[in-house]
Protein backbone atom coordinates (compact mmCIF):
# COMPACT_ATOMS: atom_id res chain seq x y z
CA UNK A 1 0.00 0.00 0.00
CA UNK A 2 1.80 3.56 -1.00
CA UNK A 3 0.36 7.11 -1.02
CA UNK A 4 0.60 8.64 -3.77
CA UNK A 5 -2.32 6.00 -5.55
CA UNK A 6 -5.30 7.57 -3.74
CA UNK A 7 -7.19 3.65 -4.22
CA UNK A 8 -4.13 2.45 -2.07
CA UNK A 9 -4.15 5.48 0.44
CA UNK A 10 -8.00 4.63 0.67
CA UNK A 11 -7.11 0.95 1.00
CA UNK A 12 -4.98 2.26 4.39
CA UNK A 13 -7.41 4.14 5.86
CA UNK A 14 -9.69 1.35 5.84
CA UNK A 15 -7.27 -0.90 7.42
CA UNK A 16 -6.32 1.79 10.11
CA UNK A 17 -10.13 1.80 10.42
CA UNK A 18 -10.90 -1.70 11.14
CA UNK A 19 -7.96 -2.14 13.69
CA UNK A 20 -7.89 1.31 15.44
CA UNK A 21 -10.85 -0.34 17.32
CA UNK A 22 -8.60 -2.81 18.54
CA UNK A 23 -5.14 -2.55 21.16
CA UNK A 24 -2.94 -3.63 17.72
CA UNK A 25 0.49 -1.11 16.74
CA UNK A 26 0.04 -1.11 12.54
CA UNK A 27 3.04 -0.48 10.48
CA UNK A 28 3.69 -0.21 7.38
CA UNK A 29 6.75 -1.85 5.19
CA UNK A 30 9.47 -0.18 3.73
CA UNK A 31 8.69 -1.01 0.36
CA UNK A 32 5.08 0.38 0.02
CA UNK A 33 4.89 2.90 -2.70
CA UNK A 34 5.95 6.35 -1.76
CA UNK A 35 6.13 5.72 2.29
CA UNK A 36 9.58 6.00 4.13
CA UNK A 37 9.84 6.77 7.35
CA UNK A 38 8.88 10.22 7.83
CA UNK A 39 5.67 9.79 5.94
CA UNK A 40 4.43 6.89 7.73
CA UNK A 41 4.97 8.74 11.14
CA UNK A 42 2.75 11.39 9.36
CA UNK A 43 0.09 8.67 9.20
CA UNK A 44 0.04 7.66 12.21
CA UNK A 45 1.72 4.08 11.57
CA UNK A 46 5.11 2.43 12.53
CA UNK A 47 7.52 1.59 10.40
CA UNK A 48 8.67 -1.63 8.90
CA UNK A 49 12.39 -0.89 7.78
CA UNK A 50 14.56 -2.31 4.96
CA UNK A 51 16.61 -4.76 5.74
CA UNK A 52 18.56 -4.44 2.28
CA UNK A 53 20.29 -1.40 0.67
CA UNK A 54 22.32 1.17 2.02
CA UNK A 55 19.49 2.62 4.35
CA UNK A 56 19.38 -1.22 5.95
CA UNK A 57 22.59 0.05 7.76
CA UNK A 58 21.00 2.20 9.77
CA UNK A 59 18.39 0.44 10.89
CA UNK A 60 20.76 -2.68 11.68
CA UNK A 61 22.07 -0.51 14.50
CA UNK A 62 19.26 0.85 15.81
CA UNK A 63 18.39 -2.79 15.67
CA UNK A 64 20.37 -3.46 18.84
CA UNK A 65 18.50 -0.25 20.59
CA UNK A 66 16.26 -1.45 23.43
CA UNK A 67 12.61 -2.09 22.06
CA UNK A 68 11.35 0.42 24.27
CA UNK A 69 14.02 3.03 22.50
CA UNK A 70 12.84 1.29 18.61
CA UNK A 71 9.31 1.86 19.67
CA UNK A 72 10.00 5.68 20.88
CA UNK A 73 11.05 6.28 17.16
CA UNK A 74 7.67 4.35 16.05
CA UNK A 75 10.20 1.22 14.18
CA UNK A 76 9.28 -2.30 14.46
CA UNK A 77 11.36 -4.52 13.39
CA UNK A 78 11.10 -7.50 11.11
CA UNK A 79 10.71 -10.10 14.20
CA UNK A 80 7.78 -8.24 15.88
CA UNK A 81 5.61 -8.97 13.12
CA UNK A 82 2.61 -10.89 13.62
CA UNK A 83 0.48 -10.66 10.67
CA UNK A 84 1.52 -9.63 7.54
CA UNK A 85 -1.62 -7.65 5.12
CA UNK A 86 -1.38 -7.67 1.45
CA UNK A 87 -3.22 -4.60 0.42
CA UNK A 88 -2.17 -4.64 -3.03
CA UNK A 89 -5.19 -4.04 -4.88
CA UNK A 90 -3.91 -4.94 -8.32
CA UNK A 91 -0.65 -6.11 -8.87
CA UNK A 92 -0.12 -9.63 -9.69
CA UNK A 93 -0.88 -11.51 -12.94
CA UNK A 94 0.79 -11.52 -16.54
CA UNK A 95 0.06 -8.12 -17.00
CA UNK A 96 2.50 -7.02 -13.90
CA UNK A 97 5.10 -9.58 -15.02
CA UNK A 98 7.06 -11.99 -12.45
CA UNK A 99 8.78 -9.30 -10.97
CA UNK A 100 6.33 -7.89 -8.49
CA UNK A 101 5.49 -11.15 -6.82
CA UNK A 102 9.30 -12.36 -6.27
CA UNK A 103 9.78 -9.05 -4.90
CA UNK A 104 7.13 -9.27 -2.76
CA UNK A 105 8.54 -12.64 -1.68
CA UNK A 106 12.12 -11.43 -1.11
CA UNK A 107 11.43 -8.39 0.98
CA UNK A 108 8.94 -9.43 2.61
CA UNK A 109 7.78 -12.83 2.94
CA UNK A 110 10.85 -14.79 2.84
CA UNK A 111 11.88 -14.87 6.55
CA UNK A 112 8.12 -15.72 7.26
CA UNK A 113 8.93 -18.93 8.72
CA UNK A 114 10.89 -18.13 11.05
CA UNK A 115 8.89 -15.50 13.17
CA UNK A 116 5.49 -17.46 12.35
CA UNK A 117 3.86 -14.76 11.15
CA UNK A 118 0.55 -14.67 9.52
CA UNK A 119 0.44 -13.64 6.32
CA UNK A 120 -3.44 -12.59 4.39
CA UNK A 121 -3.95 -11.09 0.78
CA UNK A 122 -6.59 -8.52 1.18
CA UNK A 123 -9.55 -8.42 -1.18
CA UNK A 124 -8.02 -8.12 -4.86
CA UNK A 125 -7.94 -8.57 -8.41
CA UNK A 126 -5.67 -11.63 -9.40
CA UNK A 127 -4.23 -12.98 -12.63
CA UNK A 128 -4.29 -14.11 -15.70
CA UNK A 129 -1.65 -16.36 -14.96
CA UNK A 130 -0.60 -17.73 -18.28
CA UNK A 131 2.81 -16.88 -18.56
CA UNK A 132 5.18 -19.34 -16.45
CA UNK A 133 6.95 -17.21 -14.41
CA UNK A 134 4.88 -15.16 -13.48
CA UNK A 135 2.57 -18.24 -12.30
CA UNK A 136 5.72 -19.47 -10.60
CA UNK A 137 6.46 -16.13 -8.87
CA UNK A 138 3.37 -16.02 -7.44
CA UNK A 139 3.00 -19.18 -6.46
CA UNK A 140 5.96 -18.51 -3.53
CA UNK A 141 3.95 -15.80 -2.71
CA UNK A 142 0.89 -18.46 -2.41
CA UNK A 143 3.02 -20.69 -0.43
CA UNK A 144 3.36 -18.36 2.58
CA UNK A 145 -0.34 -16.94 2.36
CA UNK A 146 -2.66 -17.86 4.94
CA UNK A 147 -6.12 -16.30 3.59
CA UNK A 148 -5.93 -15.18 0.04
CA UNK A 149 -9.48 -12.74 -0.54
CA UNK A 150 -10.12 -12.73 -3.90
CA UNK A 151 -11.65 -9.68 -5.07
CA UNK A 152 -13.78 -10.62 -8.15
CA UNK A 153 -15.32 -14.09 -10.22
CA UNK A 154 -12.81 -13.75 -12.79
CA UNK A 155 -9.87 -13.64 -10.73
CA UNK A 156 -11.08 -16.79 -9.10
CA UNK A 157 -10.75 -18.32 -12.08
CA UNK A 158 -7.69 -17.29 -12.97
CA UNK A 159 -6.30 -18.68 -9.08
CA UNK A 160 -8.11 -21.84 -9.91
CA UNK A 161 -6.97 -22.19 -13.74
CA UNK A 162 -3.60 -21.90 -12.21
CA UNK A 163 -3.47 -23.55 -8.67
CA UNK A 164 -6.06 -25.62 -8.13
CA UNK A 165 -9.10 -25.05 -5.83
CA UNK A 166 -7.80 -23.90 -2.24
CA UNK A 167 -9.57 -23.60 0.86
CA UNK A 168 -7.89 -21.28 1.68
CA UNK A 169 -8.93 -19.29 -1.71
CA UNK A 170 -12.05 -16.76 -0.52
CA UNK A 171 -14.56 -14.52 -2.64
CA UNK A 172 -14.47 -11.37 -0.87
CA UNK A 173 -15.36 -7.68 -2.65
CA UNK A 174 -13.20 -4.24 -2.01
CA UNK A 175 -13.05 -3.09 1.43
CA UNK A 176 -13.51 0.61 0.75
CA UNK A 177 -16.90 0.44 0.71
CA UNK A 178 -16.92 0.61 4.27
CA UNK A 179 -15.34 3.89 4.58
CA UNK A 180 -17.84 6.55 5.72
CA UNK A 181 -16.77 10.00 3.60
CA UNK A 182 -18.89 12.45 5.92
CA UNK A 183 -22.20 14.48 5.30
CA UNK A 184 -21.99 15.70 1.77
CA UNK A 185 -20.52 18.87 0.54
CA UNK A 186 -20.68 22.02 -1.71
CA UNK A 187 -17.99 22.09 -3.93
CA UNK A 188 -17.61 25.48 -5.96
CA UNK A 189 -15.45 23.52 -8.81
CA UNK A 190 -18.57 21.90 -10.08
CA UNK A 191 -21.15 19.08 -9.24
CA UNK A 192 -19.73 16.51 -12.38
CA UNK A 193 -16.56 15.04 -11.64
CA UNK A 194 -13.92 13.39 -14.14
CA UNK A 195 -11.24 10.77 -12.85
CA UNK A 196 -9.03 10.07 -15.24
CA UNK A 197 -6.60 7.03 -15.75
CA UNK A 198 -2.78 7.13 -18.29
CA UNK A 199 -3.38 3.02 -17.79
CA UNK A 200 -6.71 3.55 -20.56
CA UNK A 201 -3.47 4.24 -22.61
CA UNK A 202 -2.89 0.83 -23.04
CA UNK A 203 -6.23 0.04 -24.27
CA UNK A 204 -6.07 2.96 -26.81
CA UNK A 205 -4.62 6.28 -26.57
CA UNK A 206 -6.19 7.97 -29.33
CA UNK A 207 -9.49 6.68 -28.58
CA UNK A 208 -9.88 7.34 -24.69
CA UNK A 209 -8.56 10.99 -25.45
CA UNK A 210 -11.51 11.39 -27.77
CA UNK A 211 -13.87 9.80 -25.76
CA UNK A 212 -13.19 12.07 -22.95
CA UNK A 213 -13.07 14.92 -25.68
CA UNK A 214 -16.51 13.99 -26.78
CA UNK A 215 -17.90 13.96 -23.16
CA UNK A 216 -16.18 17.31 -22.01
CA UNK A 217 -18.41 19.16 -25.17
CA UNK A 218 -21.17 17.30 -24.52
CA UNK A 219 -21.17 18.63 -20.52
CA UNK A 220 -20.04 22.27 -21.90
CA UNK A 221 -23.06 22.21 -24.33
CA UNK A 222 -25.09 21.11 -20.81
CA UNK A 223 -24.00 24.15 -19.27
CA UNK A 224 -22.56 21.88 -16.49
CA UNK A 225 -19.63 22.62 -14.37
CA UNK A 226 -16.85 20.16 -14.30
CA UNK A 227 -13.32 19.09 -12.57
CA UNK A 228 -11.08 16.69 -12.81
CA UNK A 229 -10.18 15.02 -9.47
CA UNK A 230 -6.34 13.14 -9.49
CA UNK A 231 -6.25 9.79 -8.06
CA UNK A 232 -2.57 9.44 -8.78
CA UNK A 233 0.29 11.63 -9.79
CA UNK A 234 1.01 14.03 -12.62
CA UNK A 235 0.68 10.90 -15.84
CA UNK A 236 -3.25 11.08 -14.31
CA UNK A 237 -2.72 15.35 -14.13
CA UNK A 238 -1.60 15.80 -17.51
CA UNK A 239 -4.65 13.98 -19.46
CA UNK A 240 -6.94 16.64 -16.97
CA UNK A 241 -4.27 19.52 -19.03
CA UNK A 242 -4.01 17.71 -22.31
CA UNK A 243 -8.05 17.99 -22.52
CA UNK A 244 -8.05 22.06 -20.94
CA UNK A 245 -5.65 22.71 -23.81
CA UNK A 246 -7.40 20.88 -26.69
CA UNK A 247 -10.77 22.61 -25.62
CA UNK A 248 -9.39 25.47 -24.35
CA UNK A 249 -10.99 25.50 -21.29
CA UNK A 250 -9.95 26.31 -17.39
CA UNK A 251 -11.72 23.39 -15.19
CA UNK A 252 -10.03 22.70 -12.14
CA UNK A 253 -7.95 20.18 -11.50
CA UNK A 254 -8.62 18.99 -7.61
CA UNK A 255 -5.71 17.23 -6.03
CA UNK A 256 -6.28 16.46 -2.20
CA UNK A 257 -3.69 14.57 -0.08
CA UNK A 258 -6.86 12.49 2.37
CA UNK A 259 -8.21 10.12 0.06
CA UNK A 260 -11.18 10.46 2.63
CA UNK A 261 -11.79 14.28 0.80
CA UNK A 262 -11.56 12.43 -2.11
CA UNK A 263 -14.36 9.99 -1.79
CA UNK A 264 -16.22 12.93 -0.08
CA UNK A 265 -15.94 15.05 -3.23
CA UNK A 266 -17.14 12.21 -5.36
CA UNK A 267 -20.22 11.91 -2.92
CA UNK A 268 -21.04 15.25 -3.44
CA UNK A 269 -21.30 15.29 -7.14
CA UNK A 270 -24.42 14.55 -8.97
CA UNK A 271 -22.16 12.36 -11.81
CA UNK A 272 -18.99 10.75 -12.11
CA UNK A 273 -17.37 9.79 -15.04
CA UNK A 274 -14.30 8.01 -13.91
CA UNK A 275 -11.73 5.59 -15.34
CA UNK A 276 -9.89 4.69 -11.44
CA UNK A 277 -11.18 1.52 -10.31
CA UNK A 278 -11.20 3.32 -6.62
CA UNK A 279 -13.05 6.26 -7.72
CA UNK A 280 -15.85 4.08 -9.39
CA UNK A 281 -16.10 1.78 -5.88
CA UNK A 282 -16.54 5.17 -4.29
CA UNK A 283 -19.28 6.24 -6.68
CA UNK A 284 -20.85 3.04 -6.60
CA UNK A 285 -20.81 2.39 -2.74
CA UNK A 286 -21.95 5.61 -2.11
CA UNK A 287 -25.33 5.55 -4.51
CA UNK A 288 -23.20 8.07 -6.84
CA UNK A 289 -24.38 7.52 -11.08
CA UNK A 290 -21.16 6.69 -12.50
CA UNK A 291 -20.27 6.25 -16.03
CA UNK A 292 -16.99 4.44 -16.25
CA UNK A 293 -14.46 3.02 -18.83
CA UNK A 294 -11.82 -0.16 -18.31
CA UNK A 295 -8.57 -1.48 -18.64
CA UNK A 296 -8.71 -4.22 -16.73
CA UNK A 297 -11.45 -7.04 -15.99
CA UNK A 298 -11.84 -5.72 -12.17
CA UNK A 299 -14.60 -3.07 -13.61
CA UNK A 300 -16.47 -5.45 -15.59
CA UNK A 301 -17.25 -7.14 -12.65
CA UNK A 302 -17.93 -4.31 -10.22
CA UNK A 303 -20.54 -2.96 -12.89
CA UNK A 304 -22.20 -6.11 -12.65
CA UNK A 305 -21.82 -6.46 -9.12
CA UNK A 306 -23.80 -3.15 -8.76
CA UNK A 307 -26.03 -3.96 -11.73
CA UNK A 308 -24.40 -0.78 -14.03
CA UNK A 309 -23.06 -2.80 -16.54
CA UNK A 310 -24.75 -0.55 -19.33
CA UNK A 311 -22.91 2.29 -17.79
CA UNK A 312 -19.58 0.50 -18.70
CA UNK A 313 -17.97 1.80 -21.91
CA UNK A 314 -15.76 0.12 -23.90
CA UNK A 315 -13.79 3.06 -26.19
CA UNK A 316 -12.90 0.58 -28.90
CA UNK A 317 -16.28 0.13 -29.59
CA UNK A 318 -19.30 2.16 -28.62
CA UNK A 319 -22.10 4.68 -29.78
CA UNK A 320 -21.54 7.87 -28.24
CA UNK A 321 -25.19 8.74 -28.67
CA UNK A 322 -25.67 5.98 -25.66
CA UNK A 323 -23.25 7.75 -23.53
CA UNK A 324 -24.83 11.06 -23.44
CA UNK A 325 -28.41 9.13 -23.34
CA UNK A 326 -26.85 7.47 -20.51
CA UNK A 327 -25.65 11.41 -19.02
CA UNK A 328 -29.07 12.80 -19.73
CA UNK A 329 -31.14 10.18 -17.58
CA UNK A 330 -28.82 10.17 -14.51
CA UNK A 331 -28.92 13.87 -14.67
CA UNK A 332 -32.95 14.31 -14.93
CA UNK A 333 -33.57 11.10 -12.31
CA UNK A 334 -31.04 12.98 -9.92
CA UNK A 335 -28.90 11.44 -7.42
CA UNK A 336 -31.28 11.04 -4.88
CA UNK A 337 -33.81 8.52 -6.92
CA UNK A 338 -30.48 6.21 -7.79
CA UNK A 339 -29.11 6.18 -4.26
CA UNK A 340 -32.82 4.91 -3.36
CA UNK A 341 -32.80 2.56 -5.88
CA UNK A 342 -29.52 1.00 -5.46
CA UNK A 343 -29.62 0.84 -1.32
CA UNK A 344 -30.09 -2.68 -1.10
CA UNK A 345 -27.47 -3.66 -3.64
CA UNK A 346 -25.19 -1.12 -1.87
CA UNK A 347 -26.09 -2.84 1.61
CA UNK A 348 -25.08 -6.30 0.31
CA UNK A 349 -21.95 -5.09 -0.90
CA UNK A 350 -21.03 -3.82 2.92
CA UNK A 351 -22.47 -6.97 4.03
CA UNK A 352 -19.80 -8.81 2.07
CA UNK A 353 -17.12 -6.72 3.22
CA UNK A 354 -17.97 -7.15 7.04
CA UNK A 355 -18.18 -11.01 6.26
CA UNK A 356 -14.63 -10.70 5.18
CA UNK A 357 -13.12 -8.83 8.34
CA UNK A 358 -14.81 -10.88 10.37
CA UNK A 359 -12.85 -14.30 8.76
CA UNK A 360 -10.07 -12.48 9.08
CA UNK A 361 -10.07 -11.10 12.82
CA UNK A 362 -11.31 -14.35 13.83
CA UNK A 363 -8.16 -15.86 11.68
CA UNK A 364 -5.59 -13.95 13.28
CA UNK A 365 -7.63 -14.30 16.57
CA UNK A 366 -8.68 -10.81 17.03
CA UNK A 367 -12.61 -10.01 18.61
CA UNK A 368 -14.54 -8.54 16.13
CA UNK A 369 -16.59 -5.62 17.53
Amino acid sequence: MGVENKGAHLMLEAVKQQFNQHNITLAISWDSGGVGYRKAKELGLFYLPPNLGKKAVVFKLIKHLPKTVRRSFNIILDEEVDVILDGSGFAYGDFWGANKPLRRFQNVLAGKTSRNAKSILLPQALGPFDDDKVRRSFNKVLDKSDLVFVRDEQSMEYMINAYGLQQKFILAPDFTNLVDAGPEQNYPEGEICLIPNYKMFTQDKEAYMSFLIKVRIFLKNQDKKVYYLIHEGERDKEIAKELNRSLALNDPIVEEFDPIKIKNRIKSADLIIVSRFHGLVSALSQGVPAITTSWSHKYQILMKEYDQEDALIDIRNYDFGNVKNLISIFLSKGKAAFRNEQADTIQKQKERSKLMWEKLKKHISIQYK
